[in-house]
């Protein structure tokens, strides 16, 4: 008998895929990392945060692209004793108040976590607080077309498909709150899912490239802080 997803709190869901979250390949990561391997080259290569790091995914990536230092930061005390192993520094916090000091990172990342947040404006001046002069910040989100298409922040656990549930923000909801902040949008890309996915080694993707050929998943964005 099929059974409909449980949707759950983003608390309790990454506390049950904590264990399980990077024995999979996401294939979102991968469209991820395609534009942003492009867009790194622009970022000051010195302190970069992790909102929501997670198991420490995105800070393993940059961290191998030369930054001096990673910071993550995340609620999950689950997840965060996967990311413990990476050769970056962890922090226990939320995004609307980062136990980080102000001024004190050269780029700050969010890839996939503000949609787990209900109010982008107090996430936003979260980020900007900790971002030094001159300095960026990244975000990657579910798209909002996504939505659209029944997509859903799902995994299995024991059995059962548990959906984490999200706010639905607009694409101009993300530009406003961080322009009311004092940073300007200089970049956005929403890349489309296609053919180059199947060098995926996961018997799943062929069936998530037929169902999403052509759809953007993920919103990304690049903010500028005006030099002063």
């Amino acid at each position: 008998m099929h059974r409909s997803p449980e949707l759950v709190s983003s608390n309790e869901g990454y506390r049950l895929w904590a264990s399980t979250y990077d024995t999979t390949r996401s294939p979102l990561h991968l469209l991820e990392e395609h534009v942003l391997s492009r867009w790194v080259q622009d970022f000051r290569r010195g302190v970069a945060l992790d909102v929501g790091c997670g198991t420490g995914r995105l800070m393993r990536w940059l961290r191998a692209r030369g930054f001096e230092s990673v910071v993550g930061v995340d609620r999950s005390h689950e997840m965060l004793q996967v990311a413990v192993d990476t050769d970056c520094v962890v922090v226990n916090g939320d995004a609307i108040r980062l136990p980080i000091a102000s001024h004190s990172v050269d780029v700050a990342c969010s890839s996939f976590t503000l949609n787990h947040v209900r109010d982008l404006q107090l996430a936003a001046a979260e980020m900007a607080r900790c971002v030094r002069t001159g300095g960026t910040i990244y975000v990657a989100e579910y798209h909002p077309i996504a939505t659209e298409h029944n997509w859903t922040r799902s995994f299995k656990s024991d059995d059962q498909t548990v959906s984490i549930h999200l706010f639905p923000h607009r694409t101009e909801d993300y530009i406003e709150a961080f322009q009311s902040v004092g940073f300007s949008l200089v970049r956005m890309a929403e890349p489309k899912v296609g053919l180059e996915l199947l060098a995926i080694n996961d018997p799943r993707v062929p069936a998530f490239v037929d169902r999403f050929a052509g759809v953007p998943l993920i919103l990304m964005m690049m903010f500028q802080c005006a030099k002063t």
